[in-house]
């Protein structure tokens, strides 16, 4: 894949200002490490001078992939303190030969600079640029970049030395120097906050049900929910938020703006439990008197209640699966993140126990980090155990389970299921779709289109509890896989040994097309609001790939358009690329919710007819009567 890649960027019929393989390394590099998060899209562009690259669908598809698994490699890096220069990308052996425009580390430096320079803004924010240290090292790792680069710093930081020594010194400070800046990097980046004011103000709203959860209350439990070692569907946990109550949001705005921050709070907490840096949130701080802490209102305090009450929740999942014989200190672990929960508890066990109440507390103030860590160690390792004894083996520390769907897969499969509604294979795609929205989409908004706009009618009660349940658990695993980075065809949604005869009505690929279409083009109108003007094109080829299967005559209008007319050989092609569709499909919606949004509410797409004669909604640039339209 590396090979592909870097005979790509170095053709000489790339746009003008793409970045060379080992410029592309050190640009990554900053990528990787910058404070703010950068968006696939946005740095694919910067690599081709935000222009788009001449090739075909393919060739397309299986460079961005190769792009996306370097980039992946250098985070791990970054990620696991172990940031180095690439193996392919060594010093010469006279030092000074480094500063040639054709040595492989000036070409790496200039790639640093490039992408740090781009994400300055973002440093500058949270970073004080007269710090020596740091500085020093920006200065270390473009030292190779340019003459002109080193000139000014030879001036400025060693002046009257010699060149060929610093030379030498540069190489052999380099190591120390990535490590530095990573390390400056990650405690930034631990730094960012995530944006959660309109929730924040809800949740302490005196409006909402009895029970509800408040902030730093909802902090505590999301942590227990995301190191539980059995995950937990998001439809299940936010019920528990509001006690089962009605939130009364006050506009859908509002009920947009909850839901978002709630899954974006959500999200940082369990990818820093997921990554082992799990830490008590920023503006969740201590008081200065360790007794203040049990205070009601004091963050703490708030804290340890709502881990109390999400651990309380999910402990049969721990009961289950926690080796019996490190109950003890398990129970001990728990017991010292519930501790501010209540100071009738502490008082109780310092009486019994003949302990200083203060001295106590002051002991746990200072553990509380420790335990918090060993907490999230332990519900993040057992749900790997979980994950291994089922046999399947975890890729990242996000597996769940497969869904379990035997109800919901005979129930949509019925020949007397509701007119309209989608069968099973046609809603793994269509919730594939829900899933890599650019923003959240709501159960509500989705569940109706399942079935077709009509009401199911189900044999009994538990039926219907058992379909929307399995409904749920789908939902919630296709979601897992997309945010662990690995969206993959399921596993019962096999492609057939002809390529050709995935084109088949009743092929489970040919549904899942089909449905992943209908789910799309429901949210077009969000896609369209926020998807970048130069990512059409690329974004045009991913959708042609992954809707490739879903009718004959889609096959036959594309075709052309892709400058291939012979069905037998473009099948095979499309087979090949599918997976790394899915994964672009996906790193495009989760890339894009966090750029400018429309102020208005987009009108969903569903909710309207589209003219024979306008362009197609999934970007081929047809009219649509020319393209999908002929399926209808």
């Amino acid at each position: 894949m590396t090979t592909v890649l870097r005979s790509f960027l170095e053709d000489s019929r790339r746009p003008s200002g793409t970045l060379g393989y080992h410029e592309v390394q050190g640009f990554l590099f900053a990528i990787a490490c910058a404070p703010k998060r950068v968006h696939d899209h946005e740095w694919i562009a910067m690599i081709f001078g935000n222009l788009l690259p001449n090739c075909d669908l393919e060739e397309s598809l299986t460079v961005a992939k190769a792009l996306m698994d370097l980039y992946e490699s250098i985070k791990a890096g970054v990620v696991e303190n172990r940031p180095a220069l690439p193996d392919d990308c060594k010093f010469r052996p006279e030092p000074i030969a480094n500063l040639e425009d054709d040595a492989p580390v000036s070409q790496w430096s200039r790639g640093l600079l490039h992408g740090h320079l781009w994400m300055k803004e973002s440093w500058s924010a949270h970073f004080s640029w007269s710090d020596k240290y740091f500085e020093s090292t920006f200065v270390t790792l473009s030292f190779f970049a340019s003459k002109q680069v080193l000139e000014t710093a030879h001036a400025t930081h060693f002046p009257g030395e010699d060149l060929k020594v610093l030379a030498e010194e540069t190489v052999l400070g380099f190591p120390g120097a990535l490590k530095t800046y990573a390390n400056f990097a990650r405690r930034l980046q631990e730094d960012v906050p995530t944006g959660t004011t309109t929730l924040r103000s809800f949740l302490e709203d005196s409006r909402r049900p009895p029970g509800t959860l408040r902030y730093h209350e909802l902090q505590g439990f999301l942590f227990a929910i995301a190191c539980a070692p059995e995950p937990t569907p998001t439809s299940t946990w936010l019920q528990k938020i509001f006690a089962g109550g009605d939130p009364h949001y006050a506009s859908d705005k509002e009920n947009e703006a909850v839901f978002d921050e709630l899954m974006l709070l959500f999200d940082s907490i369990d990818a820093a439990v997921a990554g082992g840096r799990a830490v008590l949130p920023r503006d969740c701080t201590y008081r200065p008197e360790p007794l203040a802490n049990f205070e009601d209102d004091a963050p703490i305090a708030q804290w340890s209640r709502g881990f109390q009450h999400g651990h309380q929740w999910r402990e049969a999942s721990w009961l289950t699966h926690f080796p019996k014989r490190l109950l003890d200190y398990y129970i001990a672990v728990v017991s010292g993140l519930s501790s501010f929960a209540s100071k009738t508890n502490v008082e109780t066990y310092c009486r019994s126990t003949g302990g200083d109440l203060t001295a106590f507390t002051e002991t746990m103030v200072q553990k509380f980090p420790e335990i918090f860590g060993t907490y999230a160690r332990f519900g993040r390792q057992v749900r790997q155990a979980v994950v291994r004894r089922q046999g399947n083996t975890p890729r990242s520390p996000a597996v769940v389970r497969r869904a379990t769907t035997t109800t919901l897969r005979a129930f949509l499969d019925d020949p007397h299921r509701p007119h309209g509604a989608l069968r099973y294979h046609e809603v793994q795609g269509f919730l594939f779709a829900v899933v890599c929205a650019p923003r959240p989409v709501r159960p509500d908004d989705w569940v109706g289109m399942v079935f077709g706009g009509r009401l199911p009618e189900y044999n009994s009660a538990e039926q219907g509890d058992a379909v929307i349940k399995e409904l749920m658990q789908l939902y919630d695993s296709i979601n897992a896989a997309v945010v662990a980075g690995r969206p993959v065809l399921p596993g019962d949604c096999g492609l057939l040994a002809d390529p050709v005869a995935n084109l088949e009505q009743d092929a489970p690929v040919a549904q899942w097309s089909r449905g992943f279409l209908q789910g799309h083009r429901s949210l077009e109108e969000s896609w369209r609001a926020h998807l970048p003007q130069q990512a059409h094109d690329q974004f045009s080829l991913v959708l042609a790939t992954l809707g490739f299967f879903s009718s004959h005559n889609m096959v036959k209008a594309h075709l052309g358009t892709h400058g291939c007319d012979d069905l037998a050989m473009m099948a095979p092609t499309v087979v090949q690329v599918l997976d790394t569709a899915l994964g672009t499909y996906a790193a495009y919606g989760r890339g894009v919710p966090q750029l400018p949004r429309r102020s208005e509410r987009a009108e969903p797409a569903y909710a309207r007819k589209i003219g024979r004669n306008e362009p197609c909604r999934c970007g081929s640039g047809r009219k649509y009567k020319k393209c999908c339209g002929v399926t209808h």
